[in-house]
């Protein structure tokens, strides 16, 4: 069974994006300076708790504890841990002769667990989908407008300067888990904003030629075209039968 949903694309950084973005789009909270965005934002990402201190082998899915800064902390650690994995950027899954790497496939299993939205095997199938649809847009040709990117990624950082509240405490924690910043983040969300804005102007593409009654059903079509080779003995077996 395919996950009907594009949002996949950005899995290739990180899935806490998927999670993330929808809640900066719905902020209702005043305007802030630029000044008092960053004096809040400084000391929220001051953390009040040693890594070392907190057990984190208890932690399993809980609905109360998913936004949680610890939490979010915790998946940012095992994120970065995968650094040290040998072959952890080895391919595992050719589609159409691209790569999905190692890490690609243990990102998707770490928020898979942290989340408890989607097994293993339905967040592979959602990202090969949008790995096949990606490579058909590169292969016509298509590429995204590079204006509505920029002005995505103007309304993200407007949204995020007016202040989120308990969401940049945990947006931070993540980051700082990763050990990355926060400049480093907006240029990797640039990158997943590029994939995104790619499928949409694929469909654009494809619709008005009537052959395809949705977008689901045209990527379908060419994921049975596609070239899909796992690599990995456990992948082999998880997806014999694809």
């Amino acid at each position: 069974m395919y996950i009907k949903s594009r949002s996949f694309a950005m899995i290739s950084f990180i899935l806490v994006s998927i999670v993330f973005l929808p809640l900066l789009a719905g902020c209702e909270e005043p305007p802030m300076t630029t000044e008092e965005w960053i004096e809040m934002a400084v000391e929220a990402h001051t953390p009040n708790f040693d890594e070392e201190e907190i057990d984190f082998s208890e932690f399993r899915y809980n609905p109360e504890l998913t936004w949680d800064r610890d939490m979010q902390y915790y998946v940012g650690t095992r994120i970065r841990a995968l650094d040290d994995i040998p072959g952890i950027d080895e391919p595992v899954i050719l589609v159409n002769g691209q790569p999905i790497t190692r890490r690609n496939v243990e990102v998707i299993k770490i928020w898979g667990m942290m989340q408890n939205s989607f097994s293993l095997r339905e967040g592979i199938n959602a990202f090969i989908r949008d790995k096949v649809a990606i490579l058909e847009a590169a292969r016509l040709g298509i590429e995204p407008s590079q204006d509505a990117i920029e002005a995505y990624m103007r309304d993200i950082t407007e949204n995020f300067e007016e202040g989120l509240g308990d969401f940049v405490e945990m947006m931070l924690s993540h980051l700082d888990g990763l050990r990355i910043t926060l400049d480093e983040y907006f240029v990797q969300l640039e990158i997943m904003a590029y994939d995104s804005f790619l499928l949409d102007e694929l469909w654009f593409y494809i619709e008005p030629q009537g052959r395809y009654p949705n977008w689901e059903a045209y990527v379908d079509s060419l994921v049975s075209r596609a070239s899909i080779q796992f690599l990995d003995e456990e992948l082999s077996v998880l997806f014999r039968g694809f």
